[in-house]
């Protein structure tokens, strides 16, 4: 009784009500899972002038026309932003989507910087992640990478 209510959770938080696991396989409904977007920055720890690669991947689920040729919007947490929507064809049956974006920046000034970034379709947002990126003050401050690993 109790995996039966959990697999009815489940499918609810799904958006499939009323239907056990065993009858949305027998109804031929397919659950499509979205992907996840995920953020990370090389490297995440620097000294100013820190360039950045950034790294944005949609991770699992099934590809979905809400991911097709999303606008990529990049905040550096540090007063710039950039955008920008590829030219895409169509989307059509078979073709995958692109699932990872990426992003040069460069931080001139030592901080903590919470990097974002944000897919929209059609103005819409259909995923978002952040990532922090760490540029120490510098070797003359007293306070760098490089004077905290020589103590």
């Amino acid at each position: 009784m109790e995996r039966r209510s959990v697999c009815a959770l489940l499918l609810a938080a799904l958006g499939v009500s009323g239907l056990t696991a065993a009858e949305l396989a027998d109804s031929g409904k397919t659950v499509r899972r979205k992907p996840v977007l995920k953020l990370r920055a090389t490297p995440g720890v620097a000294l100013p002038p820190a360039m950045v690669l950034l790294t944005a991947e949609l991770v699992g689920g099934q590809d979905d026309e809400d991911f097709h040729c999303p606008e990529v919007e990049w905040d550096f947490s540090d007063g710039s932003r950039s955008a920008f929507q590829a030219d895409c064809q169509p989307l059509s049956d078979g073709a995958p989507l692109e699932r990872r974006f990426t992003r040069r920046h460069t931080f001139r000034a030592a901080g903590d910087y919470a990097v974002a970034v944000t897919l929209r379709r059609t103005g819409r947002i259909v995923a978002q992640a952040r990532a922090t990126v760490i540029v120490s003050g510098g070797a003359s401050s007293g306070n760098s990478a490089y004077s905290a690993a020589e103590q």
